[in-house]
């Protein structure tokens, strides 16, 4: 969690405050050096770390998964993840129900074996500022009788740029 961002290159320095945080949290400071050309860029750039740093939440980076222990079918589903997969972890903090889940997108795989142990390392990233996830299992299937959890025909994305989408269609 940081609250107190500075992005600096060769163009300059570009900081962004969360005074909310700040007073809630107290300052936590975090400092990047970049090749970024602009101060509009830097900008950007420190605006964006803010938005998703500035609050806590749970982050989960990676997952072992020990695939010795596991049955043949969980190995299957286990080894069946790939990259830019969407996984939800379920997982209780301290022990203490109720359990959440966090849902984050897969953006690194390991596998490490030696003669006692085949080891899956997954890598992962927080799906916090993601507005949308087309035709996923978790937040929405696109050919289904249900499109993003309303019926089918009453659901329409209708957009000379952005596409349409309704009955029988898909976004172009």
């Amino acid at each position: 969690m940081f609250n107190n961002i500075s992005v600096t290159s060769s163009a300059g320095t570009a900081t962004a405050v969360s005074t909310n945080s700040v007073e809630a949290y107290g300052e936590i400071d975090y400092t990047l050096e970049t090749l970024i050309a602009t101060e509009a860029d830097l900008q950007l750039l420190a605006d964006f770390l803010l938005d998703k740093y500035s609050e806590p939440q749970y982050r989960i980076n990676s997952l072992e998964v020990n695939l010795t222990d596991l049955t043949p079918e969980q190995r299957t589903d286990v080894l069946s993840i790939d990259l830019g997969d969407v996984v939800g972890v379920v997982f209780t903090p301290s022990g203490i129900p109720p359990a959440i889940i966090n849902y984050s997108k897969v953006i690194r795989i390991d596998q490490s074996i030696d003669p006692a142990v085949e080891r899956y390392s997954i890598g992962l990233e927080p799906l916090s500022g993601v507005t949308m996830i087309l035709d996923n299992p978790v937040f929405g299937k696109l050919n289904d009788e249900y499109v993003l959890g309303v019926p089918y025909n009453s659901w329409t994305l209708n957009d000379a740029i952005y596409g349409r989408l309704s009955a029988g269609m898909a976004v172009s």
